[in-house]
């Protein structure tokens, strides 16, 4: 079961290694301007608020995770062609908007589907999440070494997704379907939840995925324009390859540090890294330094995504992960990116990259303060919650 997952984890990350470097660059291939790609890049990051809150909704009406992922991944790879067709701004943001839909949905559907079939998810999650970010790497350091993508070929581009997002629906196709499971009525060990459903750990590490994915997004929006503009770069996915290097070791014991520390301890790590991160790339270093800050991705991705997780399937029941994961894929990644995406081509358009990740590497800080605040009654409720 773990090698189903593994090689699913494996193409879905394939698809982003293609997705993450090379959508800016699409669209600066078809004329748009910075504000206008950062507009259009937080257009999708919408669809990526609704999409997962949908699909997950959905899944646990029906009762069936498999269904709706075999659905999203044999679309994605032919709706972005209708990007790579499109004419103007309306109709690359339509685009955009349906292909977001179809696609951010797949993570959250992903991991929620894992949380039920895998024994004691909270310990062997890494275990096959790992497999995605080695499918990241193989992938960016393919198309870096062997020059799979010429990125003036906006065809190119696309027709590697379409490839990889073929091999994802005929993964998923084989994965294991489950049934949901009614809730019953009670709660969890006494201690009191916010909306009567999910716990203050949760919301914390929601609010500090927010804020450090906001930040992020003068990265995942802009970061390839910034190695080409700035370091006169051509070939940029192997610099991609070395954040999801250095996530691997998070990935994979990143959940023990959790147990041990409790989260508040590594949300606090996740925000000071991802901010210390973002201030390199504002000071206009030599480009070494610059190789050396995307190991700083170990914190601003790795170890703030497995707490999340983590908290997740330690303090929520398995008929509701479905929508804690979608709350987290569609508000901690979609309202987020859109907020950080749309503000940053703006910052990155009137003041250029450095004041861009200035304002970037600020923003991942403001969390630091409730997570100090609520620390303490936070860490007293995660300790006094398990749930099976």
């Amino acid at each position: 079961m773990k090698l189903k997952f593994s090689i699913n984890y494996f193409l879905f990350f394939s698809t982003i290694a293609v997705l993450a470097p090379y959508l800016q660059v699409l669209l600066r291939n078809k004329g748009f301007s910075s504000p206008d790609i950062g507009l259009l890049l937080g257009v999708y990051e919408i669809s990526g608020i609704a999409g997962p809150l949908l699909a997950g909704l959905a899944a646990e009406k029906m009762g069936k995770y498999r269904l709706p992922l075999l659905i999203f991944s044999f679309t994605a790879g032919g709706i972005l062609f209708l990007l790579g067709i499109s004419t103007g701004f309306i109709s690359a943001g339509i685009s955009l908007v349906i292909f977001g839909l179809f696609y951010r949905p797949i993570p959250s559907l992903q991991d929620a589907l894992a949380s039920r079939i895998l024994h004691n998810p909270v310990k062997n999650y890494g275990g096959v999440r790992i497999w995605g970010s080695i499918g990241f790497i193989t992938v960016s350091l393919s198309i870096q070494l062997f020059h799979l993508i010429d990125a003036s070929s906006s065809f190119q581009i696309i027709t590697i997704f379409g490839i990889f997002s073929t091999l994802l629906f005929i993964s998923t196709a084989v994965l294991p379907e489950v049934e949901t499971i009614r809730p019953n009525p009670g709660h969890v060990s006494g201690i009191p939840r916010l909306s009567g459903r999910l716990t203050l750990p949760f919301y914390l590490a929601l609010l500090t995925a927010f804020f450090i994915k906001m930040g992020l997004s003068g990265y995942y929006s802009f970061f390839t324009l910034y190695l080409q503009d700035v370091y006169s770069l051509k070939g940029v996915s192997g610099i991609w390859a070395l954040g999801a290097i250095a996530e691997i070791p998070m990935i994979l014991w990143g959940s023990r540090l959790v147990t041990r520390f409790n989260p508040a301890a590594m949300l606090v790590l996740s925000v000071l890294g991802s901010a210390a991160r973002l201030f390199i790339y504002a000071a206009g270093l030599p480009l070494p330094f610059v190789l050396a800050a995307q190991f700083l991705h170990a914190f601003s991705f790795g170890l703030i995504h497995i707490t999340v997780i983590s908290v997740i399937n330690h303090t929520v029941k398995p008929h509701r992960r479905a929508f804690a994961m979608s709350l987290y894929g569609g508000i901690g990644f979609g309202l987020a990116g859109f907020i950080g995406s749309s503000i940053s081509g703006y910052v990155l358009g009137g003041f250029g990259f450095n004041v861009l990740y200035i304002f970037c590497g600020a923003v991942t800080l403001i969390p630091l303060v409730p997570v100090l605040i609520f620390r303490k009654r936070a860490e007293e409720e995660y300790s006094g919650i398990l749930v099976s």
